[in-house]
């Protein structure tokens, strides 16, 4: 007949037994939340007008020929007279105000022009169009001479801006104003710098329960151009086995910064997942590649590369049951040994 087992063997085993269930139940529970998936949302694309259509295009004079937008080096105090042309090619009537407007960064990274609402305070007030509205019929082309006069307390630099045509279509609720603008900058003569910050950074980790799960990390960062010229910038975010590299159109999760016009401020968001949770320790580095974008002027300046290092403590709460359960084996083992050496063997 077999020997039952002693009662601390016994105790040893449901220990183990139930720290097994407790793995079991928490991995069924990861299991059942990672099978969740929200249902896709459908967006509805705005219908277009269709009647109303116009263009703006720089004429060729002695300035520029061929040209996209309008560039200019100049002292300060200097003067200089352009020209648009504005073509009609809607069936619809256009009665169009002609505005200068300043040009900023917004802090998502895009390229944006403040409205007559917001005002001017730079270069929108340096462009002065001849004319403050301008009549066009459908098929028709107007012409509209404008002036850039540059102040002479003007920093040196780049200053960018824009020539608006603005169409106003009043609802019965609201009103929403079409906007076509085409560039203006201005490079204004003195010493061009280069020049780009990252502060602000945080970085923020989520790990699963277990530590054999994959953690993701929440890198936030302000990229901010502390020069007098125009910047565009690649960007890479980089932990233990993973490189995140920016795209232009953001869909690796990182944007390329296009365009960081004088002074602007960029706030950037990146996830960073497939890291690992063994370790309570995450290590994140951030370079960010900046490019001096080609002006009016000759002189160049040269920027280098930044980089920051980020960290940060994270511990799966699972390392917490595995320890305990393995300390109460530990525990229980220990104390069956030494009972088993203090107690007598038993005769037969």
């Amino acid at each position: 007949m077999p020997r039952p087992l002693p009662r601390l063997p016994r105790f040893l085993l449901g220990a183990v037994a139930a720290t097994l269930l407790v793995v079991l139940c928490s991995t069924a529970t990861s299991a059942l939340k990672a099978s969740a998936v929200e249902a896709p949302t459908s967006f509805v694309p705005a219908s277009a007008a269709g009647q109303v259509a116009w263009s703006m295009m720089p004429v060729i004079t002695n300035i520029g020929e061929e040209r996209s937008n309008f560039a200019y080096a100049l002292e300060p105090g200097a003067v200089v007279e352009d020209a648009v042309l504005v073509r009609n090619s809607g069936a619809a009537v256009l009665d169009l105000a002609v505005y200068g407007s300043d040009a900023f960064t917004d802090g998502s990274g895009a390229l944006d022009i403040a409205t007559a609402e917001t005002g001017s305070a730079a270069i929108g007030t340096w462009i002065a169009p001849s004319v403050a509205s301008v009549h066009i019929e459908p098929g028709e082309v107007a012409r509209i001479p404008f002036s850039v006069s540059v102040p002479a307390d003007a920093q040196p630099g780049e200053h960018a801006g824009a020539l608006l045509t603005v169409l106003q279509s009043a609802g019965e609720t609201v009103s929403v104003d079409m906007r076509y603008a085409t560039r203006v900058t201005v490079t204004v003569a003195g010493d061009l710098t280069a020049g780009l910050s990252l502060d602000q950074a945080q970085l923020d980790v989520a790990t699963g329960f277990w530590p054999w799960e994959a953690a993701s990390a929440d890198v936030s960062y302000v990229v901010g151009n502390t020069g007098n010229t125009r910047l565009t910038a690649i960007q890479l975010v980089t932990a233990p086995g993973v490189e995140l590299y920016s795209s232009p159109d953001a869909s690796t999760g990182l944007l390329t910064l296009a365009e960081l016009l004088p002074a602007a401020r960029v706030d950037v968001h990146a996830t960073v997942e497939g890291l690992s949770a063994w370790l309570p320790f995450t290590a994140v580095q951030v370079a960010v590649s900046p490019t001096v974008i080609a002006s009016a002027s000759d002189e160049m300046p040269t920027i280098a590369q930044q980089q920051l290092s980020l960290s940060a403590v994270a511990i799966a709460p699972g390392w917490w049951v595995l320890l305990a359960g393995a300390a109460l084996v530990l525990v229980v083992a220990v104390r069956f040994a030494v009972r088993r050496r203090v107690t007598p063997p038993r005769t037969p």
